[in-house]
């Protein structure tokens, strides 16, 4: 083994080619079990008298509808001729009803893959978390509590009212209108808006507008509403912890090689069940996704297995490894504390 050998694209490229393809019945099984076992745990949690199987039923929601939540990772990179359809019945059992439609990953999370975007201001998935000081990765995760009413403000208000303004419907798409951790981000816009992000937008504002109808004449009681906003936020952190440990942060925001990319980004190879429920969807393997964006979820974890087994000198790849979860945020946290400790400097006499 020669430890200071470059390992070329290529080389890992031949180990993986043929695991690009999706399999459709994967895709659709998987998801539509996780939202219906999630919308189900809901329900039933809504009908209980006991607090301990509310509890349960709750977990169960969360964790069941987180998984269905991050499917729309997949969309972006899937081409729509592989899976026909999976797209508005994704909307339709998830989007919709969380409103977290896909538009609004659509074109965001391409421009985080750019290599000469990532990492950069025009990177809306990347803040320099690994910096000083601490406090931003406290308010990030404090944040996503107050994210669900304003989503409900964006589709439910701010939009409608923004079709009968040009400047205010620039502002909406711009501003409120992407899944992105940088709050100071601005999403690149197309001239002519899909069609389909036009129907989900409106759908999403008739949903938003059927639910405060259904509540204020108490088709549906206000514990509902609550409910649906205690499962928003549990999913909203769970993500948030998922992505914080997805990279390593250490960015200045000037944009770097590929290489140094990869080197950023993080695999996380053990962790159990633990792992699994909180980086689900292939998300344990984001160092690897950063390499191959294209390869489906469910063939990732062969995927790493193969380059491990092939090419174990390739330490830029085997540097992006971490245990679980928790060591990924704990590295994240000590390298934000050691980059805040300024050296003493020796009093002049």
């Amino acid at each position: 083994m020669t430890a200071d050998r470059k390992i070329s694209h290529r080389e890992r490229h031949q180990l993986v080619c043929d695991l690009f393809q999706p399999e459709p019945v994967i895709y659709w099984l998987d998801f539509t079990v996780s939202a219906v076992v999630g919308w189900a745990a809901f329900i039933l949690s809504l009908k209980t008298p006991s607090v301990l199987v509310w509890a349960l039923l709750t977990v169960l929601s969360v964790l069941a509808l987180y998984r269905a939540v991050l499917f729309t990772h997949e969309l972006v990179h899937i081409r729509r001729e592989h899976l026909p359809g999976f797209r508005p019945y994704w909307n339709t059992l998830c989007g919709i009803p969380l409103l977290v439609p896909s538009f609004l990953y659509d074109g965001v999370h391409q421009e985080h893959h750019f290599r000469n975007n990532y990492g950069t201001p025009g990177d809306g998935e990347y803040m320099p978390f690994a910096r000083p000081p601490r406090m931003r990765i406290v308010l990030y995760l404090l944040s996503h509590l107050l994210l669900p009413p304003l989503i409900f403000l964006r589709f439910g208000v701010l939009g409608p009212l923004s079709w009968l303004s040009r400047k205010a419907r620039k502002m909406v798409w711009e501003k409120l209108s992407s899944l992105s951790i940088d709050h100071s981000y601005r999403r690149s816009v197309p001239a002519k808006i899909p069609r389909s992000w036009i129907m989900q937008e409106s759908l999403c504002a008739l949903y938003v507008w059927l639910l405060a109808a259904m509540i204020y004449f108490r088709a549906i009681p206000l514990e509902t509403l609550f409910q649906l906003y205690c499962v928003s936020v549990a999913i909203l952190l769970l993500n948030a912890m998922r992505t914080l440990a997805a990279h390593r942060y250490a960015g200045d925001g000037q944009a770097m090689s590929f290489e140094s990319q990869l080197a950023d980004s993080v695999n996380i190879v053990s962790g159990g069940l633990v792992t699994s429920l909180l980086a689900p969807v292939g998300l344990r393997y984001h160092a690897l996704h950063h390499l191959f964006p294209t390869i489906p979820y469910h063939n990732l974890a062969r995927a790493h297995r193969r380059l491990v087994r092939a090419l174990p000198d390739d330490l830029v790849y085997m540097n992006t490894f971490v245990q679980s979860v928790w060591q990924a945020l704990y590295q994240l946290w000590s390298a934000c504390a050691s980059r805040a400790v300024r050296p003493r400097t020796r009093a002049s006499a």
